[in-house]
């Protein structure tokens, strides 16, 4: 009994999303995202239209799983310093793993020529940071709320940059191999104003 069409679809693109955090989007051949998805090049053109469609929609469907999983509870109406040290604990934890060591693919797309070269790919890298960037900021600003952090607006604001660009330095350096005692570094004095 053949699978239903949405459940081929969905792993098709989560493949696609493998072997572009794989590879990047340079070194990521149509024989690859042919091998990775299951689809043959005529299907893979159906769909997107070219490559490029295809890694915009990985972009996309990465960029969701990531943002629910390591945005949400930064951007929960509760969220706190507790919220902010559990998700940068949690890269620390994630470099030790297969998973981890991929790192990010926007993050990693950011270090592609793609991100400056093709303007859809550069807006979705900058508004990804600047998700990242407003997620940490409403941390902060709960955390003054409550009474656990003193800090003026401008000094949220440049707190909340310097943990956005934590985030994103964590999985980049996931990716090129950082062990998880320098990455423990990184973070521990990232957090330390908050303490």
């Amino acid at each position: 009994m053949a699978r239903p069409r949405e459940h081929d679809a969905q792993a098709a693109r989560d493949g696609a999303v493998q072997a572009f955090l794989q590879r990047g989007f340079a070194a990521t051949s149509l024989a690859d995202l042919e091998a990775a998805t299951g689809l043959d090049r005529r299907q893979l053109y159906n769909e997107h239209g070219d490559k490029m469609g295809v890694f915009l929609q990985a972009l996309d469907d990465f960029e969701q799983r990531a943002s629910a999983r390591f945005l949400g509870a930064l951007e929960a109406r509760e969220a706190g310093k507790a919220e902010i040290v559990e998700t940068l604990n949690t890269f620390v934890e994630l470099s030790a793993t297969e998973e981890g060591r991929l790192g990010c693919l926007l993050c990693n797309t950011s270090r592609e020529p793609v991100s400056r070269d093709d303007a859809r790919v550069g807006d979705r890298v900058s508004a990804f940071f600047a998700r990242i960037e407003k997620a940490y900021a409403n941390a902060l600003r709960n955390a003054v709320k409550v009474g656990d952090l003193e800090l003026t607006a401008a000094g949220r604001r440049r707190h909340a940059r310097h943990l956005m660009a934590t985030h994103v330095a964590a999985c980049v350096l996931s990716r090129g191999g950082v062990d998880r005692k320098t990455l423990r570094d990184v973070v521990t004095v990232a957090l330390q104003p908050l303490r």
